[in-house]
């Protein structure tokens, strides 16, 4: 199984030679999965990101918590070296990644 969350271009035309190869194979982004029917990995599907009420939920933080994980700018998301050039012009932020 792979699940590709991100669809850059490069992603995408990478996952047109490896879907092939997996059983099952979703993307976050219907764009990924029209190309590859496009290219006949009819078995590309779509999978959303989703969360479960009864395990996420929001947590209380003491003061000490607050401090420890607090920040201006958070970034969470795949590493690529544009990301990491931008990111670089933020800390003089407190910046959590």
């Amino acid at each position: 199984m792979n699940w590709y969350i991100d669809a850059t271009p490069e992603i995408i035309e990478h996952s047109l030679t490896i879907a092939k190869h997996y059983d099952y194979f979703f993307f976050s982004h219907s764009e990924g999965v029209r190309k590859n029917h496009d290219y006949g990995n009819s078995h590309v599907k779509l999978l959303h990101f989703a969360c479960d009420p009864d395990i996420h939920k929001p947590c209380i933080l003491d003061a000490n918590e607050k401090k420890l994980h607090e920040s201006e700018i958070t970034f969470v998301g795949s590493y690529y070296p544009e990301r990491e050039r931008v990111l670089s012009n933020l800390l003089e932020y407190n910046l959590s990644i």
